[in-house]
């Protein structure tokens, strides 16, 4: 068993949100503070830059800065713009697990969930055909890429981009939750602007891996935009002085292949546990540990926090782990060793009763 006491360093695996800053994003902060403030919205040259940056990156003509992912995808909820109208998206997206049901409560939006394959065009087409004018038809068509709750999973750019345009073609709008986007783009091997094709908007968080403080931006055509900023501003999401959030965010938002290396780390930490059916092989940066026994993700998320190993339940039988710039080799090490032991001690347990 590896050294568990007291002083042994904490290895944080409960999100990537964590990842701390480069001194890269520390030294742009440093600098905006001693910079003169600016008061107008968007009229921050940092701002602009990072508006600039994002919009070029993802493929798209303009993005708008906001504090949270949250916020951004609640924003592109209320440009749907249509009251009643149906969301489709996929089961277990973050919008249905964790955003406090913003797209339905706000937005206004009635939520249809898509079970099965995320990308199975038979599914959508199905779902986008609900238009008969009896009934509310479809509003907006929602993917998130990577998806969170499978492990991270990277979606093809070419098969999302098929939903999009297929939701294009019977003038539904189309959005991409895509907190995770880099993760998907390194996995895939393409460019970000390939994953974000073919949606009207787009969301990216600036803290998930990134390192940035906090911050996201949604991402659009001029027109939509311009909209957003509205939707914002009602949201009280426009934020001002904004240089000290944006500048920073601009350092990280330009280390976006780094991330690459949180990819090597979960693939370190799987490896490191040993061949063990109730982990999957990472695709990217999320390692799931998938139990048989009711509750007992919790109670291996327990017994690692009492060792400085921390990690995050998502379901009675689900531990997540994320892998993040702020960790070591050596502490995925640690942790491969403590969880590793821990599971044998479940089977142990499992073969005398």
């Amino acid at each position: 068993m590896p050294d568990t006491g007291p002083h042994a360093a904490i290895v944080d695996l409960r999100s990537d949100l964590l990842s701390p800053p480069s001194p890269a994003v520390v030294a742009a902060m440093q600098a905006a503070l001693a910079a003169a403030p600016e008061f107008e919205l968007r009229g921050d040259d940092h701002e602009s830059a990072l508006e600039r940056k994002a919009a070029a990156l993802l493929g798209k003509e303009d993005a708008l800065f906001f504090p949270t992912c949250t916020m951004a995808n609640l924003c592109a909820a209320m440009l749907a713009g249509r009251q009643g109208g149906l969301l489709l998206v996929p089961e277990d997206c973050h919008v249905l697990t964790s955003e406090e049901g913003g797209a339905s409560s706000l937005a206004g939006l009635d939520v249809v969930v898509l079970r099965g394959v995320m990308t199975d065009p038979e599914q959508w087409a199905r779902a986008l055909a609900q238009d008969d004018g009896s009934r509310a038809g479809p509003a907006l068509v929602w993917l998130e890429n990577t998806h969170n709750r499978q492990g991270g999973l990277p979606l093809p750019a070419d098969q999302t981009r098929a939903i999009a345009e297929m939701a294009r073609h019977r003038g539904v709008r189309s959005h991409l939750d895509g907190a995770r986007l880099f993760n998907a783009a390194i996995a895939l091997g393409v460019r970000p602007d390939a994953i974000a094709a073919g949606f009207d908007t787009v969301s990216i968080s600036l803290n998930k891996g990134l390192g940035a403080p906090v911050g996201a931006m949604l991402a659009g055509s001029r027109d939509l935009i311009r909209q957003a900023v509205t939707i914002r501003q009602r949201l009280g999401g426009g934020m001002r002085p904004s240089a000290t959030l944006c500048a920073p965010a601009l350092a990280a938002l330009d280390s976006w292949p780094e991330i690459a290396r949180d990819h090597a780390l979960a693939h370190l930490l799987w490896r490191e546990i040993g061949e063990d059916a109730a982990i999957a092989e990472p695709a990217t940066n999320i390692v799931m540990i998938r139990l048989a026994g009711e509750g007992a993700a919790e109670v291996l998320r327990r017994r690692l926090a009492d060792t400085g190993v921390m990690a995050l339940c998502l379901e009675p039988q689900v531990l997540r782990l994320v892998t993040h710039r702020g960790l070591t080799e050596a502490g995925i090490r640690r942790a491969a060793a403590i969880i590793r032991s821990i599971l044998n001690s479940f089977r142990d347990t499992e073969t005398t009763q």
